[in-house]
């Protein structure tokens, strides 16, 4: 399971995450807008865990070419930030 910590660039609090591809072993680093900067951290990490809730952060990697393109655009605008 992918542990993150908080960024707060630009007045927003934003979780960073790794991830590893499985097919070359490179880590990739992944981050979402979680709210503005004056959140505590201790806050941020409930939204971090409604979001992972919801299936907004995902914290898995998945190339799988049975992907719709629309399935892949969408995650990565989900996780582009």
């Amino acid at each position: 399971m992918a542990q993150g910590w908080f960024r707060r660039p630009k007045g927003r609090l934003v979780y960073v995450w790794q991830i590893e591809d499985p097919k070359t072993g490179r880590k990739l680093e992944r981050a979402k807008v979680v709210g503005d900067a004056t959140l505590s951290d201790e806050e941020g990490w409930q939204v971090v865990g409604r979001l992972k809730a919801e299936g907004v952060i995902k914290t898995d990697f998945d190339p799988s070419p049975d992907r719709l393109f629309s399935e892949i655009a969408s995650y990565y605008l989900a996780n582009q930030e």
